[in-house]
């Protein structure tokens, strides 16, 4: 069944405000694959993308995006912000008692995708003991060293268990991992670090 292309632009918004209420991490950025997966059915690639250009041209999201992350990504703009509260308080509910739909919390589940589950464990591995034996991350990493190891640290943690929230995920890491594919993009730690932003990005794609 299709979707009104005005209905899309607004299930798109409310997406967005969903995500950024239940997301930990600073940005606020989501990529395309995470937008269709909260979408109602019938929400064809082609005119989400559309979609995305219209609601763009009318000031209500941003698009950024970098080499590094290889991907469009979108945040609402506070234009967007309002329209999104506009839409839900139509539907009856005050922004006070609104909850973000519950599929928008996002889960990353071992049983139910190993593989990127996997990818993403093995790579803060490989972070965590970069970390632990890196001469130049130490020499540095300024103020910065302790934090992030505690940090990656933390995301190892949560990663011993079956499903972890993408958003305590993200929260977690991003920072530190754009930090340090910046400072040390030329080093295996940097590396390390732009592969893993890659795979956090991509959750849900």
């Amino acid at each position: 069944m299709a979707v009104r292309f005005d209905n899309l632009k607004n299930s798109i918004l409310i997406v967005l405000y969903d995500y950024m209420l239940t997301s930990d991490h600073e940005s606020f950025w989501f990529n395309i694959p995470a937008i269709e997966e909260a979408l109602p059915a019938g929400s064809s690639g082609a005119f989400l993308k559309r979609a995305l250009e219209s609601l763009h041209e009318q000031g209500l999201i941003e698009v950024g995006g970098s080499d590094l992350l290889e991907t469009d990504l979108y945040a609402l703009t506070d234009a967007g912000i309002s329209k999104a509260e506009d839409l839900i308080e139509e539907m009856g509910v005050s922004i006070e008692a609104y909850e973000p739909a519950p599929e928008n919390d996002l889960i990353l589940s071992r049983l139910e995708d190993r593989v990127k589950f996997e990818q993403i464990k093995a790579s803060v591995e490989n972070l965590k003991e970069e970390l632990s034996t890196s001469n130049s991350f130490e020499e540095n990493s300024e103020n910065q060293g302790d934090l992030i190891k505690t940090e990656v640290s933390a995301a190892s943690e949560l990663l011993q268990g079956e499903r972890v929230r993408v958003s305590r995920l993200q929260g977690l890491l991003l920072p530190g991992l754009r930090y340090l594919a910046k400072t040390f993009g030329d080093k295996s730690i940097g590396e390390i670090a732009a592969q893993l932003i890659r795979l956090l990005i991509g959750i849900g794609g």
